[in-house]
């Protein structure tokens, strides 16, 4: 997109599109096409809704067990939540999963944790 390389750029752009009363025009497109794919890598779980999301940005997921830690997005939905974490390439830069896992099942929510990268190498995820 060349707007920019660093995380909260593209957590920027992410957030303005993922938005369903955005400027952008698409109502609630980008955002069934984005949770069209976490549903399909969700194969045999009840799909997540494909929209009626509210998006923040760089929001704490402090929990007692795990520490803080700061998710680039969280798409909040009446029963699900989504938490989404954005790096150039996939080696987790310290953030830990299972913290943003247990962040997106508070409160009896459906959740789920998705990792945008550019590069993936499976390799350097050695924490979940």
């Amino acid at each position: 997109m060349h707007h920019g390389l660093h995380e909260k750029q593209i957590s920027n752009v992410f957030r303005w599109l993922l938005e369903e009363d955005g400027t952008h025009g698409f109502g609630s497109g980008f955002t069934e096409i984005f949770i069209e794919q976490i549903n399909a890598a969700r194969a045999g779980s009840e799909p997540l809704p494909a929209s009626g999301y509210v998006v923040r940005q760089e929001v704490n997921t402090a929990t007692s067990a795990m520490g803080a830690d700061i998710a680039d997005l969280v798409l909040d939905g009446a029963d699900s939540r989504i938490v989404v974490e954005n790096y150039f390439t996939s080696d987790g830069h310290g953030h830990v999963f299972h913290g943003y896992r247990s962040y997106s099942e508070r409160l009896g929510k459906r959740g789920e944790v998705v990792l945008l990268c550019r590069d993936r190498d499976a390799s350097l995820q050695t924490d979940g």
